[in-house]
Formats: structure tokens, sequence, C-alpha cells
């Protein structure tokens, strides 16, 4: 990604660009305030998988330092993806029916003049 010449492009256009291992330039985004800074980078793990963007606390790192957090989780990841995110993810997603059965649990529904289609 160093080729594209971009700090922390979006990930359509990254995705488009290589299907190659790699990682992005360090977007470091002081909004937080100077102490806070919060680092992003996309990265690619292996051959034609999906990007994923990475994001690290402070400012000052080091293309070695980010190929070192990479590489580990290269080591545990499956299809490109780190698997502790995918087990997260899979483990924390709320389906639809979920979903019905809490409004239905608490009693929440739509408030008498809440923007709704007309029909």
């Amino acid at each position: 990604f160093k080729n594209l010449g971009s700090q922390a492009g979006d990930i359509f256009y990254y995705n488009h660009a290589t299907k190659t291992p790699g990682f992005s330039r360090v977007f470091a985004d002081p909004e937080f305030g100077r102490d806070k800074v919060i680092s992003s980078i996309y990265a690619r793990l292996s051959d034609s998988t999906p990007l994923i963007k990475v994001e690290l606390f402070g400012g000052n790192h080091t293309d070695d330092e980010i190929k070192s957090v990479l590489d580990r989780l290269y080591k545990t990841s499956v299809g490109g993806y780190p698997y502790a995110l995918k087990l997260a993810h899979n483990n924390c997603k709320i389906s639809g029916a979920d979903l019905a059965k809490l409004v239905s649990l608490y009693g929440i529904s739509n408030e008498i003049g809440s923007r709704e289609v007309l029909e």
C-alpha cells in the first residue's frame, strides 16, 4: 500500500487496488487530544482476503512495530480475519429474532408521533 501514496484512504479503494498482503501508511488522528492520538491502518493478512482496519493507541508507530502486530494477528487468523475478533462478532451478534424478544420483554415500541413511513 505504500506505493499508493495515501494515508488512510477508503477501504473500498484499497480493496480494489491490490490483492496481496500488506498495510497502508499510518494515519494518526489527534482528534481526541494531543495525548490521546489514535493511529489507524488498513491491512490485508493473506492473499485475496478482505481488508481489516487496525487501530492503535498513540501516534509514533514504526513500520516494524506494525509488522509485528500484523504477524501476531496473522498467526491466529482464519480466512484473513483474526479468529478472536470473528469469535467475538459471532458471540455478540443480535439477530432479528433476538431483537424482537427484547422489544416484547421490555415493552419497547415506537412512540406516538415517531417518524414512520406513511402508507
